[in-house]
């Protein structure tokens, strides 16, 4: 981090020396407020009854031509909920350097290519949607997928028939916050004992993306993919009760065992409280993207895949079975994988010179392998629904001048993936059913009800 916040010392220092002497310096920047409604989940932030806390904000400092080379830096902050809250971050800073149209190098911290949108996300007036589709753009993972601090190499190749080619990849690293929403996505899929992931710690992350130009229809075609592993912290905390031993019982003698039990010679209790590490590996995200004009309408369509792997150290101890009729060595090494993966459609068109209209469906599971939720739903308080989240969304932009837009768009949701429990709370008194054990419930029942709900958005946002 030192080394960074000199890095960035460095650049805006060279910037206005160059400035006092003459030389040109482009500054811009933005300022957005938004809001978010809706009267029944918790999405992304406390927005039942409406929230303001969803705003971006980020100024820049360019010394150069993109079209040869130039060194430049954005300062951001932005506000989501519970994840940014304000805080000054630097969003990318860059020394880039053209040689020829084949090739460029750059390093710095650099935009990640993931998609279309990935890299000018925070520059509202190139989409008509507030909110990105979560199908591919999922926004907690805004933050880790944001930037690259690392070296490049870039370039395009043009035919006047074939259209043309851009490719760029990076190797280097990224940063996960313990306060940022990658963080509060890990700590929503660990249950207890394991909870407080923190201290991410990532390793080389490598990242390349292509689009092809067709000089036809606008037909863009694009492709791009991210390769990191990271090991983060968590607290482990478990505390098992001592058991007394049992003697042997006959079928009737005791209401507990109405079967009888063959006797146990009982065991101590177990209490641990201690960090463990967890290894995520093979982190591979990957999308496909495609867009056309017909007919003055804008389509898109983009598909997402991530599949991560990870293992957790959990502390070997010993404790009875659970029928209470022997002891077993319990804990060690855990290994598991999950896949996730999404898509949308989106169409938009420019109706007046000031106003543009958008749709789009978005779709995305958080689990490949119940993509249909019916392992989920023989959980008990569990439903399909929670392995899911299908959004509609229609939109509409107003450009008030060339450096003002508004946007209000209104979604209609099916399903709760991606809803969580830290936003959606249960209640206090909540009662688990009777013959059901608490680890294995989960109170989706009562918290998520509904399979259908509607969501509004807007945002302002002033540029310059």
């Amino acid at each position: 981090m030192k080394y960074y916040c000199f890095q960035i010392f460095c650049i805006i220092s060279i910037i206005l020396v160059n400035s006092v002497y003459g030389k040109s310096i482009d500054i811009h920047g933005y300022i957005s407020q938004g809001f978010l409604y809706s009267k029944k989940y918790n999405y992304l932030a406390d927005i039942e009854g409406g929230t303001f806390q969803f705003n971006e904000m980020g100024i820049n400092f360019v010394k150069g031509s993109v079209d040869s080379s130039f060194i430049g830096v954005q300062v951001c902050a932005r506000d989501l909920g519970d994840i940014g809250n304000n805080k000054i971050y630097v969003d990318w800073a860059v020394a880039d350097w053209r040689i020829t149209d084949i090739l460029g190098i750059r390093f710095g911290k650099l935009k990640v290519p993931m998609g279309f949108y990935n890299e000018t996300r925070d520059i509202d007036m190139l989409r008509t949607s507030v909110l990105l589709p979560s199908g591919v753009y999922i926004e907690l993972l805004r933050d880790a997928w944001n930037g690259l601090k690392g070296f490049g190499v870039y370039g395009d190749l043009t035919h006047p028939l074939a259209g043309t080619l851009d490719y760029q990849c990076a190797l280097g690293t990224v940063e996960i916050d313990n306060n940022s929403g990658t963080a509060k996505m890990f700590n929503a899929a660990f249950n207890e004992p394991i909870s407080n992931i923190s201290e991410f710690q990532v390793d080389k992350t490598f990242i390349w993306g292509i689009q092809w130009h067709i000089p036809f229809n606008q037909i863009k075609l694009g492709n791009t993919f991210i390769f990191t592993e990271w090991t983060n912290t968590a607290d482990f905390n478990l505390v098992l009760p001592a058991i007394d031993p049992i003697p042997l019982l006959l079928p009737g003698q005791h209401p507990n065992f109405p079967n009888g039990h063959p006797g146990f010679q009982g065991c101590a209790g177990v209490q641990i409280d201690q960090k463990i590490p967890i290894h995520v590996q093979n982190v591979e995200s990957y999308t496909l993207s495609a867009s056309t004009q017909l007919w003055e309408i804008m389509f898109s369509a983009e598909y997402f895949h991530l599949k991560l792997e990870y293992s957790i150290e959990t502390p070997v101890f010993e404790y009875a079975n659970n029928t209470a009729t022997s002891i077993d060595t319990k804990g060690g090494t855990v290994t598991s994988d999950n896949e996730i993966e999404g898509y949308y459609l989106s169409s938009t068109y420019r109706l007046t010179e000031n106003i543009e209209l958008g749709a789009y469906y978005s779709w995305i599971t958080s689990d490949v392998d119940d993509e249909d939720g019916k392992k989920a739903a023989k959980q008990p308080g569990n439903h399909n629904y929670s392995q899911w989240l299908r959004d509609y969304c229609l939109s509409v932009l107003i450009d008030i001048s060339e450096e003002w837009t508004f946007k209000i768009e209104g979604h209609f949701m099916d399903g709760h993936t991606f809803l969580y429990m830290i936003d959606n709370p249960p209640p206090e008194n909540l009662i688990i059913p009777q013959g059901v054990k608490p680890s294995e419930y989960v109170p989706y029942d009562v918290i998520f009800p509904d399979r259908y709900w509607h969501m509004l958005a807007a945002k302002v946002t002033f540029s310059f």
